[in-house]
């Protein structure tokens, strides 16, 4: 009856200690899902700030051709020489922030690639990143065949 009773203090031993095993195994499992919940967080966080900066880039795009064309309207059948310095001065700019897109839109396909690694089999919902359309990567304005700048770009 002893022996019984040592065998059986022993499976209990056995079991707890085999529960302790599965507790720490649960607790390991449970930090790294928190873990990798809060880095699909940030990077969401990432995404969205940078999609809206994207945003606020386009529109920065879309005020300086407006701009460009308010500028240079009355100087365009007048004095050419002048509608050709402003629209060298806005070309500059118009430029610079087509390049700020592009490195926009290479930042958060960074960041899509990232999330598509890091989700293996997941079914969450993906944002696209935006587009700059093919007329905000050419020449913000375009020489017509008279020479003169033509306003179909702006």
């Amino acid at each position: 009856a002893a022996a019984a009773a040592a065998a059986a203090a022993a499976r209990g031993g056995e079991a707890r200690r085999g529960q302790g095993a599965i507790m720490s195994e649960f607790w390991s499992k449970t930090k790294s899902g928190l873990a990798s919940a809060a880095d699909v967080s940030k990077r969401a966080a990432l995404r969205t700030k940078a999609n809206g900066e994207l945003e606020m880039l386009k529109r920065k795009l879309a005020k300086l051709k407006h701009d460009f064309g308010a500028e240079v309207f009355p100087f365009y059948e007048s004095d050419k020489t002048k509608a050709d310095a402003i629209y060298h001065s806005y070309r500059m700019r118009v430029e610079e922030v087509v390049a700020q897109i592009a490195h926009k839109q290479d930042e958060i396909s960074h960041l899509h690639k990232k999330h598509a690694k890091g989700q293996q089999g997941g079914d969450q919902v993906r944002s696209q990143p935006s587009q700059v359309s093919q007329a905000d990567h050419q020449d913000p304005v375009a020489p017509n065949p008279l020479g003169s700048p033509s306003m179909s770009e702006i």
